[in-house]
């Protein structure tokens, strides 16, 4: 456990100066009129001598802030500004633009602040001055449509006769525009062929494009399949549903994003096993993740589907998400994907019919040989009840192990954590999460007090056999220690 340090709270110096200055700002020196305006503007030279990141902090949390006039801003906005975040965004801000001939991030909107009023035009000035941006997040700013998308790209003569604006951003790489419901098919068509050096476009129509865009070849006789340089592509449960999803759509899709490094699909009822064909030949994927909305029924399967996918693919991958079955193997994840630094595994069945039975979840296949996930750093399950201790062990295995999750899992047991403890497991563990691990007790809390392992952080939560008492006295145990960690938890409630 970490040794506690004499003094508990330290304020680096950046959150020190970052704070300085804006109560200086908002307290010191309160702005209500023109007049005060032009006071703190006369003062703000030796601001701009400050570090670019900790102005580029201090720029973003007055924009927020409602008491500050936006005018008493603009003189700390200079063009070396490199990244920075508008939101929520005001009209008042279109006078920033010329200034932002360097910005190379620009955060509009967020999922935190919805119907952003951020427009057409504010994509026109972004194209016309943010010739270097790489990262774009407009995503929930319902009134953008395409035309703002051809603003930011198109530099021909045509466009700028028809819409205005000089579109210079063509060295965009990230491009969020989820929720932007104005956008359509004809937009994202836009975004994907004139942004040559995009690997991010977060769009509910992403897919459905890529899908048609893999047809044109074949309908109008094309030679060339197109092919776009996206590493992360997100496939909605909207964009999977009929009259959009048909069979084979994923293998026609992916062929047009050789470089993808990861993949995010919603099943859905209408895909089977063999869709999943398709993920096979991306020689590039690193992660993956499947998952479902909850009372949606699933063809899909695990042994099935994904098993025969990690067989193939799973020595390469190195995130693991699968958040969508009853019935998982956790030995064919164990041996064919031994680089996983993060695995979720959370089962999955319709609550409204009866859970499938113990025997048939988490089936475990004896073998000689023994697998180990020696590159894990986080581990996170969900409802697990049957999870054998040899499995248990070999989760638990790796030297890297960070962080721990553990919800709804009566499987997890005292002798789990002994055991693991035992045998050297979690020398690098900081943060370990029990929800609702009925099974586990004081003698299993017990076993991780030991100054072998660097935990800073404990939450125990509707765990029923552990008692307010039993952590109150591991406390008291083990007080002359000076550990420092933290310890949040609650106790089970019984009726």
């Amino acid at each position: 456990m970490p040794i506690a340090r004499s003094d508990d709270i330290v304020k680096s110096l950046y959150n020190l100066s970052v704070n300085s200055v804006i109560n200086c700002i908002t307290n010191v020196h309160p702005v209500h009129n023109q007049k005060s305006v032009t006071k703190i503007n006369k003062n703000h030279s030796p601001l701009l001598q400050l570090p670019l990141d900790i102005l580029e902090e201090i720029v973003h949390t007055l924009f927020q802030n409602r008491k500050v006039m936006k005018e008493a801003i603009f003189h700390l906005v200079t063009s070396e500004f490199q990244s920075l975040k508008l939101h929520p965004y005001n009209e008042a801000y279109s006078k920033f633009f010329p200034n932002f001939t360097k910005l190379q991030v620009l955060q509009i909107s967020d999922a935190f602040t919805t119907n952003s009023i951020a427009d057409d035009n504010c994509l026109k000035l972004i194209g016309t001055y943010c010739e270097h941006l790489r990262v774009l997040d407009i995503q929930y700013c319902y009134t953008v449509s395409d035309v703002g998308i051809r603003w930011l790209c198109s530099s021909s003569v045509d466009n700028q006769e028809d819409y205005g604006g000089t579109g210079k951003c063509k060295s965009l790489e990230v491009l969020k525009v989820q929720n932007c419901y104005n956008v359509t098919k004809k937009g994202i068509q836009i975004a994907l062929e004139n942004f040559p050096l995009l690997k991010v476009l977060h769009h509910e129509f992403t897919f459905d494009v890529l899908v048609e865009l893999a047809q044109m070849p074949v309908n109008q006789k094309v030679p060339n399949v197109p092919k776009f340089p996206l590493s992360v592509l997100q496939v909605f449960d909207q964009q999977l549903k009929v009259p959009y999803f048909t069979i084979g759509s994923i293998g026609k899709a992916l062929p047009l994003c050789p470089s993808l490094v990861r993949l995010d699909i919603r099943l859905v009822k209408e895909m089977t096993d063999s869709d999943l064909l398709g993920i096979i030949n991306l020689k590039m994927l690193r992660e993956l993740v499947f998952y479902r909305e909850k009372e949606v029924e699933i063809e899909v399967t695990f042994d099935g589907g994904v098993a025969p996918l990690l067989i193939v693919i799973g020595s390469s991958l190195t995130y693991l998400m699968i958040s969508c079955f009853s019935v998982v193997n956790f030995s064919t994840i164990i041996e064919y994907c031994p680089n996983l630094s993060y695995l979720t595994v959370c089962r999955h069945w319709n609550p409204i019919g009866p859970p499938p039975k113990l025997k048939q979840l988490f089936r475990t296949e004896s073998r000689k040989e023994k697998f180990i996930l020696s590159q894990l750093k986080m581990l996170h399950l969900e409802y697990h009840s049957t999870i054998s201790s040899d499995i248990w062990l070999c989760l638990l295995s790796s030297p890297l192990l960070n962080h721990i999750c553990i919800r709804h899992c009566d499987a997890l047991t005292d002798d789990v954590f002994q055991n693991a403890t035992k045998s050297g497991r979690f020398q690098n563990l900081e943060i370990l999460n029990l929800i609702s691990c009925n099974s586990i007790t004081y003698q299993g809390m017990d076993a991780l007090m030991t100054d072998a392992n660097p935990l800073r952080l404990i939450c125990t939560y509707n765990c029923e056999n552990l008692t307010r008492e039993d952590l109150n006295h591991l406390k008291i145990k083990y007080q002359d220690k000076k550990w420092a960690f933290t310890w949040h938890c609650n106790v089970m409630v019984l009726m």
